[in-house]
């Protein structure tokens, strides 16, 4: 509730109770990797200027995990995208058939790519391999899209139990609005954020796509 009244929400935006997340672990005791760090350290040549920077020091957080990006436009390959920044490998996962994206530069910046037509038994075999050899697989299609390729959680996890499955969706994966295609306009008014940017009587877009990313 705010200065515009209540505003219903269409869903929860996380829905985590049905995942089988990581099991939790203890926090590593101070000086844990001290050993390793001070190798990793005499093991990088100084710069000609001001030495060591300081994230030549350590391993990125990331480093360790793979994952598969089959999400398109902005919502999902954003996420992705903060994947790879934290030092995971990301492949994105392109159509061959489907137009170029115009926010390519920025959404999928530090990402590996393939272009794979999952209709093709070829294509869609070479992304199981992939998927086999992955710790998070990412999409954010329209809600049961790609069961028809037989992409599924529950056949990511079947193939792959450790694979986190990570499914966008704008309305959620249950209730009427479920398998509705979520685009930034819509979302911003089935929020309300329309009418607080302008007015309940004059709603207009934000200029930036706050949802998306």
């Amino acid at each position: 509730e705010g200065e515009g009244g209540i505003v219903l929400q269409p869903n929860n935006p996380v829905i985590l109770s049905r995942a089988a997340a990581f099991h939790p672990r203890a926090a590593v005791p101070v000086d844990h990797d001290r050993a390793a760090i001070l190798a990793e350290i005499g093991r990088r040549p100084a710069r000609e200027h001001g030495g060591i920077h300081p994230t030549q020091l350590v391993r990125q957080p990331l480093d360790e995990v793979k994952a598969v990006d089959l999400c398109v436009i902005l919502a999902g390959p954003v996420a992705g995208r903060t994947l790879a920044e934290f030092g995971a490998r990301v492949v994105k996962v392109d159509d061959p058939v489907r137009g170029a994206n115009s926010f390519h530069d920025d959404v999928n910046r530090g990402k590996e790519t393939v272009f794979l037509n999952l209709r093709e038994a070829d294509d869609l075999a070479q992304f199981w391999a992939l998927v086999e050899e992955a710790d998070v697989v990412a999409q954010n299609f329209r809600l049961n899209v790609l069961d028809k390729y037989g992409i599924t959680g529950a056949e990511i996890r079947r193939r792959n139990p450790r694979a986190i499955w990570v499914a966008t969706n704008a309305y959620g994966d249950r209730g009427p609005w479920a398998g509705l295609p979520g685009y930034e306009g819509s979302v911003q008014a089935a929020t309300g954020l329309q009418s607080r940017y302008t007015s309940a009587t004059a709603p207009g877009s934000w200029p930036y796509a706050v949802h998306d990313y």
